[in-house]
């Protein structure tokens, strides 16, 4: 599949053992739960992430308030024994659903520029057309949304990252 969004990989070195490092991690996040709802005035729950920790492998995600979840990165993560403590490799991606919705979104974008094309040539042989309103304006939308889009995901990417290097150092 093509990648729409940026993944972010780094390690933390922690002088925690694995078994610790699970700890910790368990101790800030909440099992997943997919019928968890959030208004915007409902108090959120006392753990900011959800996700699994299971054979020195987790994937964590942040609880969402408005239950948008699909546009949150994932957070997976290898724990590696080390002598002096822990080795953790993290990945940070976007969500497999968000993904499919750029991406088609993205495909989208292809044939209305052809189709934007196409009608500018004609209109150009015949001079009494012009492209609806929507097609001229709809590269520029999808422009900034993607442009928003990107934004907002490396703003939760720095977050995540924040994340855990507090919690393992």
């Amino acid at each position: 599949m093509i990648r729409i969004f940026p993944i972010e990989k780094f390690t933390i070195t922690t002088h925690l053992k694995i078994d610790r490092v699970e700890n910790q991690l368990l101790s800030h996040i909440e099992p997943v739960k997919l019928d968890r709802v959030y208004f915007s005035g409902s108090p959120l729950p006392n753990k900011p992430y959800e996700g699994w920790v299971q054979n020195d492998y987790f994937q964590v995600q942040k609880i969402s308030r408005n239950n948008n979840r699909y546009t949150l990165p994932i957070v997976e993560g290898k724990i590696f024994s080390e002598d002096t403590g822990s080795l953790i490799e993290v990945k940070i991606k976007p969500n497999k659903n968000y993904n499919r919705i750029m991406l088609f979104l993205a495909l989208l974008y292809i044939p209305v520029i052809l189709f934007m094309g196409f009608d500018i040539w004609s209109s150009i042989q015949d001079n009494a057309r012009e492209a609806p309103i929507f097609f001229v304006f709809f590269p520029l939308w999808m422009g900034v949304m993607y442009f928003i889009s990107i934004i907002k995901f490396k703003s939760q990417i720095k977050k995540d990252k924040k994340f855990l290097l507090e919690i393992f150092n």
